[in-house]
This record gives structure tokens, sequence and C-alpha cells, in this order.
């Protein structure tokens, strides 16, 4: 039922123009890297290994209710971003199947990329946080 009504408050309309593409595609590419790097590292730096981490990050991408709710409400104060939002829930959902599906492929690049010095202290964090030894 969500599905449904978010594609009947989607105006398709505004997408065509180069210039709202752009920032459409920008937006998203922004929300998929920011909530993934911040779910990955508070996963991590909570006790999950490197690999569970990733995959948390990946699947936490979506955006969804709570931001067409925040559209809708701003459509009331005369800002009307609920189209602009709508094709981002669209696409960050049909975009987090096809990462999970390189999930794998996403952790072995993250991890070969990853400094050992930076790893190391990443995993000193990470016992220090998970134990509640930080107060």
């Amino acid at each position: 039922i969500f599905f449904l009504s978010v594609g009947m408050l989607a105006n398709f309309s505004f997408i065509f123009d180069a210039t709202t593409f752009i920032f459409v595609l920008m937006l998203v590419l922004a929300i998929i890297f920011i909530k993934f790097i911040v779910v990955w590292v508070l996963s991590f730096f909570y006790g999950l290994s490197l690999k569970q981490s990733i995959f948390v990050g990946i699947s936490m991408i979506p955006i969804g209710e709570f931001s067409l709710l925040i559209a809708i409400e701003s459509s009331k104060l005369g800002i009307d971003i609920s189209s602009i939002t709508t094709v981002a829930i669209m696409l960050t959902a049909l975009i987090t199947p096809l990462l999970l599906r390189y999930e794998g492929f996403i952790y072995q690049k993250i991890n070969m990329y990853i400094p050992l010095a930076l790893k190391n202290k990443m995993i000193a964090l990470q016992k220090i946080i998970s134990k509640g030894s930080y107060t």
C-alpha cells in the first residue's frame, strides 16, 4: 500500500528538465553515500564485524515514510519538495537490492582500500565503544 500511495503522489514531469534531473540524481547519490557511511561506521563501532556492518549500512539506504511525511508537511508551508522526495524514495528503494546483491564485492573493495593502520585503530576504538568503557 505504501508504494502504491508513493507512486500516486509522484509527479514525474519535472524530472525531464536536465537541471532537475541532475539535482535529483545528486540528491539520491548523497543520500546513499551519507546513510551508508553513517550506519556502516556506527554499526561497526558498536560491535559488528566489518562485513556485517557493511551489510547493515547497505540495508539501511532506502528512505521511506518519514521523509515523505516531512515533504508533505513542508508543502503546507509553501515549500513543495514532495515530488523530489517521492522520486528519491523510489530510487533508493530500487537501488538497495542491487547493492545488496553485490555486498560481497563492495566488502572486498572497502576492505582492500582501508589501510592496515586505520583498520587497527578502528578495531581498537570498536573494542572501547562496545565494552562501554568510554565514559
